[in-house]
């Protein structure tokens, strides 16, 4: 399987076929160019402009629990990076998409109409962009469109976060929030992840206070280095006297995780897995969520039943090693 045969028109949701320098799609009259060989899938014809306030990061592979669960997927099974212009990586079953080319770039696409079939994806990862959409509702149900039953989604979003640019700040959301956005998900966490504690929150607010104040009496010059003085305290060893409730109510950022699972047991798991986990309690009592493909981003260990499988399931069963073998990899 390959890129093209999980592309789809972001108007009709129909197939799509090269058409000289480009992609046209199957069943509607619409064209869509290649820019620099990656497909532009935007339902918008317009140009997207992105406003970026300093020059990103270029981030290379995802935090350890992530990438666990990456390697533990089958050659065939595809995950697709929402917003992930910046970030560099060689695993071809992810796809990266974002509004704008840039060099790490696999698609070029829009959150809110995804270019991609029905029910095609394994895992859905989006950071640092749900905020950024002006109607995050849709994006969600998007992504419950394209995701197989049984696949994972794993969002984040800001909430006490300063407004930047990419192009706007749209909407920031709590625990709750992000509960109501993905409310369709069989929820696996909503979580406060390390990078999103509060320290983060007071640090980027104290941060973007200064850039605009500009002191004008004694009083307000002695409140300035007052701020200024806060940067020599630990902010971060200060993170761990918080709970997660507590965390929660000024996090910097929400985390949520949530299986697609319309009747309640769909999973993306080998079938010789599940056959095995049915008939041993062992397996049925370390892993009471089966389908569960990420289960934490708070622990850089990612414990899951796929993740057993791939380990010492396919050690001691040839069944579930033989499964994986076979799969077909999947290629941009």
């Amino acid at each position: 399987m390959k890129l093209l045969d999980i592309l789809a028109c972001p108007h009709c949701k129909a197939a799509l076929r090269p058409a000289g320098e480009g992609l046209a799609c199957t069943t509607c009259p619409r064209r869509f160019p290649l820019e620099r060989g990656v497909p532009v899938l935007l339902a918008e014809e317009q140009a997207v402009e992105v406003q970026h306030e300093r020059e990103l990061t270029v981030w290379d592979g995802y935090f350890s629990s992530v990438q666990q669960m990456l390697d533990s997927l089958a050659a065939d099974q595809v995950v697709l990076d929402v917003g992930a212009g910046n970030r560099r990586l060689e695993d071809p079953r992810v796809v990266r998409m974002d509004v704008v080319w840039t060099p790490h770039v696999d698609v070029i696409g829009d959150a809110h109409a995804l270019p991609f079939r029905d029910g095609c994806l394994a895992f859905v990862l989006a950071s640092a962009v749900w905020e950024h959409l002006r109607d995050p509702f849709e994006a969600a149900r998007e992504v419950w469109r394209v995701l197989a039953p049984g696949g994972q989604v794993g969002v984040d979003c800001n909430f006490v976060f300063p407004f930047h640019g990419y192009p706007a700040v749209y909407f920031n959301a709590s625990r709750e929030g992000m509960r109501q956005l993905f409310a369709r998900f069989r929820e696996v966490a909503v979580e406060v992840a390390p990078w999103q504690m509060p320290s983060y929150a007071v640090e980027a607010l104290l941060l973007e206070y200064m850039r605009h104040f500009r002191p004008r009496t004694a009083l307000e010059r002695e409140f300035a280095a007052a701020l200024q003085g806060l940067a020599r305290f630990p902010l971060r060893d200060f993170d761990a006297g918080f709970t997660q409730d507590e965390a929660a109510r000024l996090a910097a950022g929400v985390s949520y995780m949530g299986l697609k699972q319309p009747r309640g047991d769909e999973t993306v798991l080998p079938p010789p897995l599940m056959e095995l986990y049915r008939r041993d309690a062992a397996l049925q009592a370390r892993y009471p969520r089966p389908a569960v493909l990420l289960q934490s981003l708070l622990s850089s260990e990612n414990d899951t039943l796929l993740r057993w499988a791939r380990t010492e399931g396919a050690t001691g069963h040839p069944e579930i090693a033989r499964w994986f073998e076979e799969r077909i990899p999947f290629t941009r």
